[in-house]
């Protein structure tokens, strides 16, 4: 019960900035093992609207244990419609973020 209302708190100071909107498919109890698209980032800048954001600056997901698969990743990029996606994998404590970019490497003769 503890850990829910830190994880309300720190959810709610993250949403109260104003540049971290929750996505409403998301819910504090969710299993973090579970592949999700949790919250949309907007980089500060002077067109920001709260009312109206536009399109964030990248997708956050969360998860704990292993990271995700090459299909896990394939399947939840498809619904970030061409944003660029953030995970967050949370292990025992540290957090670590990370993003992959697709590379095309030039054929050598």
């Amino acid at each position: 019960m503890e850990q829910d209302l830190k994880d309300e708190e720190e959810y709610n100071y993250i949403s109260n900035s104003g540049h971290i909107k929750g996505r409403l498919s998301c819910s504090l109890g969710m299993d973090l093992n579970e592949l999700k698209l949790v919250f949309d980032v907007y980089l500060p800048n002077g067109k920001f609207r709260k009312s109206s954001p536009g399109d964030p600056s990248y997708v956050l997901s969360l998860t704990r244990g292993q990271p995700p698969s090459k299909m896990e990743i394939e399947a939840i990029e498809r619904q970030c419609g061409g944003i660029p996606l953030k995970f967050c994998l949370v292990e025992h404590g540290p957090v670590s973020f990370y993003s992959f970019s697709i590379v095309e490497l030039p054929v050598l003769p």
